[in-house]
């Protein structure tokens, strides 16, 4: 396969990991609005969607884009000392996005769901305005 359709293709990948938020910010909330900023501003960019879910210990995440793209952004993850004991779950393409219209949706599942539901409006940005249909560049 060209790396032209390999970069192409549409995948998602899922992984989890034990997060150290506590161990880089004062506070979790501090660590999860920085996380969702920088990560809404590359996504974007790159044409990435996908959704986060993390709790005191955990994140787990889908990202759906181009090969390449999403490929990156894993391993930015990967060397981001925020994160800890990285687990690819799948990589695998797919026909369609399963989150099309968003750079990140986030769930909390602890107190910080008060917190960063407030950052969440402004934080959930559609894609739709910068990619096609399928994430890829217009």
């Amino acid at each position: 396969m060209s790396q032209r359709v390999m970069a192409m293709m549409l995948i998602r990948l899922t992984y989890f990991s034990r997060n150290r938020l506590d161990h880089w910010y004062g506070s979790r909330d501090c660590g999860i609005a920085e996380i969702l900023a920088t990560s809404v501003a590359n996504n974007l960019r790159d044409c990435i969607t996908g959704a986060l879910i993390c709790d005191e210990r955990w994140f787990v995440q889908a990202l759906e884009g181009a090969e390449s793209k999403v490929s990156a952004a894993f391993e930015r993850i990967l060397r981001d000392q925020r994160h800890r004991e990285v687990s690819l779950v799948t990589m695998q393409a797919v026909a369609e996005r399963r989150f099309p219209n968003f750079a990140r949706p986030a769930s909390f599942t602890t107190r910080t769901t008060a917190s960063c539901s407030a950052i969440m409006p402004r934080m959930s940005v559609s894609i739709r305005d910068r990619c096609g249909p399928t994430g890829c560049p217009t």
